[in-house]
């Protein structure tokens, strides 16, 4: 989270931490403050360093590069739609998870080279299975309450809000009904918390 922003939910894992583990709760209540303050600190820092450096699609030129914005792209433009639009924000949501959910999906299992490489579907289906089948049928060592769980899941779903949001407004066409790309990888900070939920 200090310099990735979309993952600044993560911090919320915090709260599972008992205050009993603490001198005190001034003791607590300082070690959350300095933990926000860094975080924030990084965060903004690294934000004002790299909002500099974004090219909308008008200035773009891809002869000098290999990244390739979509044609019409530009952030600041997208986040006025969106600000002139504030409905439009859930329905962005509801498409990507919809229409994009199989790239992303797919890519957290595995995606090579620049994404033209996809492991084959056999293959992802088989990971989630394993995946899912270790998540449930271990015996559970730590007793993880339901609050706990809502925690992972309220942290992880932020995250996976705020990443969809910032590749919509850097990379996609500006008024888009979804974000386009959506890589698995992006998903690795905090996927496995969907897991630990079961």
């Amino acid at each position: 989270p200090l310099l990735k922003m979309v993952y600044a939910p993560l911090l919320l894992l915090f709260l599972l931490v008992p205050i009993r583990h603490f001198k005190g709760k001034k003791h607590y209540l300082v070690a959350a403050g300095l933990m926000v303050i860094f975080a924030s600190a990084g965060a903004i820092t690294s934000y004002l360093n790299i909002d500099g450096l974004y090219i909308p699609y008008s200035e773009y030129a891809p002869e000098a590069g290999w990244v390739h914005l979509a044609e019409g792209a530009d952030k600041d433009l997208q986040m006025e739609f969106l600000k002139n639009n504030p409905g439009q924000i859930f329905s962005v949501l509801g498409k990507t998870l919809v229409y994009t959910s199989p790239m992303f999906l797919s890519g957290y299992i595995g995606s090579f080279g620049w994404l033209e490489l996809p492991l084959p579907l056999w293959a992802v289906i088989f990971t989630y299975i394993y995946l899912l089948v270790v998540a449930v049928a271990q015996p559970p060592t730590v007793s993880i309450k339901l609050r706990h769980k809502v925690l992972f899941g309220l942290s992880a779903f932020l995250c996976l809000c705020l990443v969809i949001f910032s590749q919509y407004l850097n990379w996609d066409l500006v008024g888009n009904d979804r974000a386009f790309t959506l890589q698995g990888r992006y998903l690795t900070p905090f996927f496995p918390l969907f897991f630990m939920m079961l």
